[in-house]
């Protein structure tokens, strides 16, 4: 497993400079719906659960007394949709393999390896000195736009509430994972995303 190992201070830039974005790594990515709008599960749940096999949620109370369903049971019609498609991603770009990720109410988080070579460039790979979104976010640009498409095609044809302009916010988060204990935190933290969202919720 190679990380990057890159000055602790670069980190809250907004994109790295001088990084390709298409360069072999472990990527943390948060994508957020437009306005944090909650359309990515099912309203008449009041918590969330992992949709990922391997990410479950800790409420096992919860869960059974909800017939113990797959988790992806509690999503949203389009929160199916988004599962679908991010499953999707390493059919579309052959250089990726998603690990750990989950989609909550209003936001995505996962994980994205690009395993090819640091050296191979790819069509996307055109690093500057503003930073690049190179491959990532051709894969987030892609995601983003066939499950618009998708949002769109169900509108017309199964009568989805209509959006203002779009669906999602025009950027997204990412954190550029440097060691294998920073990998294994950010996999703790998406596992532990749904409990904590919870918690808030109660709080609010």
């Amino acid at each position: 497993m190679s990380f990057s190992k890159l000055p602790f201070k670069l980190e809250k830039q907004f994109r790295l400079k001088n990084w390709d974005y298409s360069s072999s790594g472990f990527y943390f990515v948060t994508i957020c719906t437009k306005d944090r709008s909650k359309i990515l599960w099912n309203s008449k749940f009041n918590f969330c659960v992992g949709t990922d096999h391997r990410v479950r949620s800790s409420i096992k109370d919860k869960i059974i007394l909800l017939n113990n369903k797959d988790p992806y049971f509690y999503l949203s019609d389009f929160g199916k949709s988004c599962h679908r498609v991010w499953l999707n991603i390493p059919k579309k770009f052959e250089n990726v393999i998603l690990d750990d990720f989950i989609i909550m109410p209003d936001h995505i988080h996962g994980i994205i390896f690009i395993k090819h070579n640091y050296q191979e460039r790819t069509r996307w790979s055109v690093p500057t000195q503003f930073g690049n979104v190179g491959l990532l976010g051709e894969i987030i640009r892609w995601f983003k736009t066939m499950t618009t498409n998708e949002y769109i095609k169900n509108v017309k044809q199964n009568n989805w509430p209509k959006f203002n302009k779009q669906i999602w916010q025009s950027r997204f988060y990412d954190r550029i994972i440097r060691s294998e204990k920073e990998f294994y935190i950010k996999k703790q933290y998406i596992k532990n995303n749904p409990e904590n969202w919870q918690k808030d919720q109660e709080n609010v």
